[in-house]
């Protein structure tokens, strides 16, 4: 056997061989083959990242879990818009859901997410705000079956819900048409540079002919009149039977109410409404 086929052929290992260091050369050529790998893997996998959008619903659906599990502490199941999500196994929204923890309570990396990937930021307000009308099919009206109708079973839930939240809505609406009635700031100007959902100062209102006080909560005012603004929008008859449906659960008051100069919502931060 002539010396070149001897050099392909497969050695014995022995302890001195293990033991052995490469050759510089060789740690060269391995260091210079990780480095390209690396280089190529960035080129990849970084550049223009987040510039063609999201292609389907999973990461907003991740993000809302995630989002839930740092603002209910139920850190056992994930949920999205309150109801139980099981695809995946919890460690993904364990990790993701430590991170918005900080970060959602930081207006710093907040600020970068809205800057740097507004397409993210957007879907993820979407799946924890959901539009009247979906938002991932704009040009399909909304259609109800004919014999559409709540599940009387629903109805306990309903009053339950209502019971324990709606006073909170309407004493935020009423607390900020007490701030605009006594301040008329200017229209268009920030509420809060620095938080998405500011708390106003608490302020004396009257309710049932008691006096209270109340803060109103930004974001609560934000979401009953986009609710009011829907129910505003319906027919007279139409009208008279939601409030007969929420009259049964206790929630006609949400709809009693009128919201002055409603707050407007502008990359991220909420705006004092226009002047009427």
């Amino acid at each position: 056997m002539n010396a070149s086929a001897k050099r392909y052929l497969p050695q014995r290992l022995t302890p001195d061989l293990l033991s052995a260091e490469p050759p510089p050369a060789t740690l060269t050529r391995h260091r210079l083959v990780l480095l390209c790998t690396l280089a190529i893997g960035l080129l990849l996998f970084v550049w223009q990242l987040g510039s063609t959008g999201l292609v389907d619903e999973t990461p907003p659906l991740f993000a809302a879990s995630a989002r839930a599990m740092a603002e209910t502490g139920d850190w056992l199941i994930p949920r999205v818009n309150g109801l139980p999500r099981y695809d995946k196994p919890p460690l993904v929204y364990w990790l993701m859901g430590a991170l918005y923890a900080h970060l959602g309570r930081d207006p710093v990396p907040l600020r970068l997410m809205q800057d740097h990937a507004p397409r993210v930021f957007r879907w993820v307000e979407h799946m924890n705000t959901p539009e009247i009308q979906s938002p991932e099919f704009p040009d399909v009206p909304v259609a109800y079956a004919p014999d559409d109708a709540i599940p009387t079973s629903l109805e306990p839930l309903l009053r339950f819900l209502f019971e324990g939240h709606a006073d909170r809505f309407i004493n935020s609406a009423l607390a900020w048409n007490a701030v605009i009635e006594a301040g008329n700031p200017e229209a268009g100007e920030q509420i809060s540079a620095d938080k998405d959902q500011p708390l106003l100062p608490p302020v004396t209102v009257t309710r049932d002919g008691q006096d209270q006080v109340a803060r109103a909560a930004v974001l609560d005012v934000w979401l009953l009149q986009r609710a009011l603004g829907y129910f505003h929008s319906l027919g007279s008859s139409e009208q008279v039977a939601v409030r007969d449906q929420l009259a049964r659960v206790g929630g006609d008051g949400l709809v009693s109410v009128r919201i002055n100069r409603p707050p407007v919502r502008r990359n991220g931060r909420f705006e004092w409404g226009p002047q009427e």
